[in-house]
């Protein structure tokens, strides 16, 4: 017949397991939904700074378009109404397409700062990513089940320890129970 200590020891060790692996579970979840979320926060970060950037790069392209159209305008007015000739004229001009390049490498300046700035910022927000997330650890049974294992063992022992230092047991060295040889 089990003894009622060993009964409640065993019952013990196998809550503490059961315990213990649900436990496990609600951290593995708890670290999913963290990487779900951080996952999350990355996308929307990611589509935030594209979207930044593909606006204002449509805003300096448009600069860039009007300023072409405005430049071939004068350049058609200053044609249709040149009343000179010569070096004056072909001053004014080259002075006109250097005015005219310098605004438009001023605009693709911008345009490449901003490029590099949204390489920077896409460094950075994997870098936040990798902060943010947390490695996730699936439930361990084995050493569970061993550290329960365990703590019943101790118990089995303790109690059979007692049993020994009470002259309980008639057979110090063995444990079987019924035999009466």
């Amino acid at each position: 017949m089990c003894n009622p200590t060993l009964a409640v020891s065993a019952l013990s060790a196998g809550m503490q397991y059961q315990q213990a692996i649900t436990q496990q579970k609600y951290l593995e979840q708890q670290q999913t939904k963290q990487n779900e979320i951080a996952l999350q926060n990355l996308e929307y970060r990611r589509k935030t700074s594209a979207l930044k950037l593909r606006q204002s790069t449509e805003a300096n392209l448009a600069k860039l378009k009007e300023a072409e159209e405005l430049s071939r305008r004068r350049r058609a007015t200053v044609i249709a109404g040149k009343t000179f000739t010569g070096n004056t004229y072909n001053t004014l001009l080259a002075n006109y397409y250097r005015n005219e390049a310098k605004y438009k490498n001023v605009v693709i300046g911008n345009i490449k700062k901003n490029k590099f700035q949204f390489d920077q910022t896409q460094t950075a927000l994997t870098t936040q990513y990798d902060a943010q997330a947390t490695y996730t650890v699936a439930p361990d049974f084995l050493y569970t089940a061993g550290a329960s294992a365990l703590s019943f063992a101790k118990d089995y022992y303790d109690y059979k320890a007692k049993r020994n230092a009470n002259n309980v047991n008639k057979d110090y060295y063995e444990y079987k129970y019924g035999d009466d040889d």
